[in-house]
């Protein structure tokens, strides 16, 4: 479930949300916000941003759960070489 919550406290180090009267501490989200939209299922909470937070409510569940982007495997240049003949 997406709720939008209040920032009680937000510095350079961390980030406090009041999430339906629990307070919660997040890594610093780097910017001035009065509120922030948390995702919550169980005992897990994550800041989402607003676009996420938009969305309809069965997006939000699988969008979340998915797995992380992978980087991508730098390409090799193939060489050819060719034998010389000494003579």
């Amino acid at each position: 479930m997406i709720s939008k919550c209040k920032v009680l406290m937000n510095n350079e180090a961390v980030t406090v949300a009041n999430v339906d009267g629990i307070h919660v501490q997040f890594p610093s989200i780097h910017r001035k916000a009065d509120y922030v939209s948390v995702y919550h299922d169980g005992g897990d909470f994550h800041i989402v941003d607003d676009a996420e937070a938009e969305k309809p409510n069965e997006q939000n569940t699988a969008s979340v759960a998915a797995e992380p982007a992978k980087k991508a495997k730098p390409k090799r240049k193939k060489t050819v070489v060719e034998e010389t003949k000494d003579e």
